[in-house]
């Protein structure tokens, strides 16, 4: 029964956003917050022989809840800051290797080729308009499959 107590003010940290002393005066439940949101909360709970929190170490325990979200913060914009720069250099990668190649029907090959180890199975299609207007007069219409290893099949 002691555990559903904490577990319900945890709860009631997590939904309010507030700190919440334990019937027991010896535990406080802290929100974490990262932007304004709560995100979570934590349980410190002194020995039962000491007494019980002070308004300086529920500030501490409140400065501690602020270090963490600032560090859980620092982490996600790490993260994401890694997956964009693998992204942009992925795109880099594959724009690169297309512009080596001169001839059209090597550029979409070489696109198809890489979009499909990218990508794994799919299906591409290019629709090239022949005149710099955008009339569909002359228009070439390029569609290339790939197989399960990205390689190019016609």
């Amino acid at each position: 029964m002691h555990s559903e107590v904490l577990e319900t003010n945890l709860a009631k940290a997590f939904e309010t956003g507030d700190v919440v002393l334990g019937s027991d005066n010896l535990t406080i439940s802290v929100p974490i917050k990262v932007r304004g949101q709560t995100i979570g909360a934590m349980r410190l709970k002194k020995s039962e022989i000491a007494e019980a929190w002070t308004q300086d170490e529920t500030n501490l325990a409140i400065a501690l809840s602020d270090q963490l979200s600032g560090a859980l913060e620092s982490a996600r914009l790490y993260r994401e800051s890694q997956q964009r720069a693998a992204r942009e250099s992925l795109v880099s990668d594959i724009s690169a290797r297309i512009s080596a190649v001169s001839h059209t029907d090597a550029i979409l090959r070489e696109t198809v080729q890489e979009l499909g180890q990218t990508l794994g199975k799919a299906s591409v299609t290019f629709q090239l308009l022949g005149s710099a207007d955008g009339q569909a007069k002359n228009q070439e219409k390029r569609s290339e499959s790939l197989d399960g290893t990205g390689k190019a099949k016609r």
